[in-house]
């Protein structure tokens, strides 16, 4: 007792108060058990570190949007190739195609001539209403027009002399758009200014409407129909294609117009391909023979280009 004592005097108080019984004091003296091992063997865990909630790095997410697809502008798109970002768990490559630009109108030029001495020329514009025209929505249409003698032939106008045309038309419309074709139908006003040879000139204005169908029941096959008609000289246009594709968009077939007013008509048999395209402007061609018992007959042929942006 008075070894235990003098060795550990504050464990003798605790045994002799009862508030924990007496140890033995760890020394190499009076320690008996096997002593502990080397240090170098020891195994020391880590306390669990609590998890610390997760904050969205809004620097990164606003480097992310900068170089998004189309730019913090929505002009010109940032291009940094061979940049990884990672998002959500998903790595996203700045190196990219640009995205296709929007075809939101179209500039239409029509060149056809006759063996009538007869050139008519057409530039028509067609917007989109800020749509794309390949989708379904509202369209404005605006055309140009001059019929005159040109090139070769001797000229028989319907009105029994030589003359000059020019019009011009503004019309409001619909398209829809389906998977295999287009249905389109326009209502406006045109006017006309008509020089002719020693008659003087006349003018005058109508309402004109249009309409236009494109069907493709399979890849290799389509039908077009479309047409004009004016209350000025009871003026209309109609023309109806069936084509097969020798090639990717490219169509051949035969062809009938039907051109006419309060004056005369004409009838037109003939071959078209159409569906040509270079970069963005789109080219046809056709040509055949004409019957006009007024004017003439003979053979035409006609130019036809789109451009669309």
């Amino acid at each position: 007792m008075l070894l235990c004592l003098a060795a550990s005097p504050a464990a003798a108080v605790d045994w002799y108060t009862g508030s924990k019984p007496i140890e033995a004091p760890r020394s190499d003296l009076f320690n008996t058990a096997k002593p502990l091992p080397s240090t170098e063997n020891w195994i020391i865990a880590d306390a669990p570190k609590k998890a610390e909630p997760v904050v969205a790095d809004r620097e990164k997410a606003g480097n992310f949007s900068a170089i998004s697809m189309r730019g913090p502008s929505a002009t010109v798109p940032v291009r940094t190739p061979g940049l990884l970002i990672k998002r959500n768990g998903d790595e996203t490559s700045t190196e990219y195609s640009a995205p296709e630009q929007s075809t939101q109108y179209a500039v239409d030029i029509s060149v056809g001539a006759t063996a009538r001495n007869s050139l008519s020329t057409t530039v028509g514009f067609t917007s989109g209403a800020g749509r794309k025209l390949e989708q379904t929505g509202p369209r404005y249409h605006a055309e140009l027009q001059i019929d005159a003698p040109c090139c070769f032939g001797r000229t028989i106008s319907f009105a029994g002399s030589q003359t000059v045309q020019f019009g011009a038309s503004a019309m409001l419309g619909y398209e829809w758009i389906g998977e295999k074709g287009s249905l389109a139908g326009y209502v406006g006003a045109n006017m006309t200014n008509v020089s002719k040879q020693m008659l003087g000139t006349e003018s005058g204005v109508g309402l004109q409407t249009s309409a236009d169908m494109s069907f493709n029941p399979t890849e290799k096959f389509m039908i077009s129909v479309g047409g004009t008609f004016s209350t000025l000289n009871t003026a209309y246009y109609s023309r109806a294609k069936i084509g097969v594709a020798v090639y990717d968009g490219v169509y051949i077939g035969p062809e009938a117009v039907l051109i006419g007013d309060r004056h005369g008509s004409q009838t037109r048999y003939g071959a078209f391909i159409s569906g040509i395209k270079i970069q963005r402007l789109q080219f046809g061609v056709a040509g055949g023979y004409a019957i006009d018992r007024r004017r003439g007959n003979g053979v035409y042929s006609s130019l036809d280009m789109r451009a669309a942006f």
